[in-house]
C-alpha cells in the first residue's frame, strides 16, 4: 500500500483553515488516516473534521473519505498542490453536501452538533 507523501501531523494542520469564501466556517482537520483503495497504489484518506457553519453555529463533527488516485500518492507530487487539492476537495463536500448526492456521499456525521 502506498503511504502519504507528507506527515500526517503536518497535513491535518495545513488543510485546518477557514473555509471560503468567508472565514465566519471553519473546517479542523483533527486526525486523518490512509486506507488501501480499490486500485493498485490507490488509497483513500479519511479524514476526521470538526465543522462549523458560522461562529455562533453548533461544532458538528465528520468522517469524510476522499479517494486518492495513485498520483495524488506519489512522493514526487507537489507538496502544494497535494496539500490544495485535498483542501479544495474538502471545500466541494463542505459547500455541496446538502445538494449534491455524490459529494454527500463522502461523509458522515459521526456525533450530533455541540454548542
Amino acid at each position: 500500500m502506498s503511504s502519504l507523501p507528507c506527515d500526517p501531523d503536518t497535513l491535518a494542520t495545513e488543510l485546518s483553515r477557514p473555509l471560503v469564501p468567508s472565514d465566519r466556517h471553519r473546517l479542523t482537520v483533527e486526525r486523518l488516516d490512509l486506507l488501501p483503495g480499490g486500485d493498485v497504489d490507490s488509497g483513500l484518506l479519511v479524514l476526521h473534521v470538526r465543522a462549523a457553519a458560522d461562529p455562533a453555529a453548533a461544532t458538528e463533527r465528520w468522517q469524510v473519505r476522499l479517494p486518492l488516485s495513485p498520483s495524488m500518492l506519489d512522493p514526487r507530487m507537489a507538496h502544494d498542490a497535494f496539500v490544495l487539492t485535498l483542501r479544495a476537495n474538502l471545500e466541494e463536500w463542505w459547500m455541496t453536501r446538502n445538494h449534491d448526492p455524490r459529494t454527500a456521499a463522502w461523509a458522515r456525521r459521526v456525533s450530533p452538533p455541540t454548542p
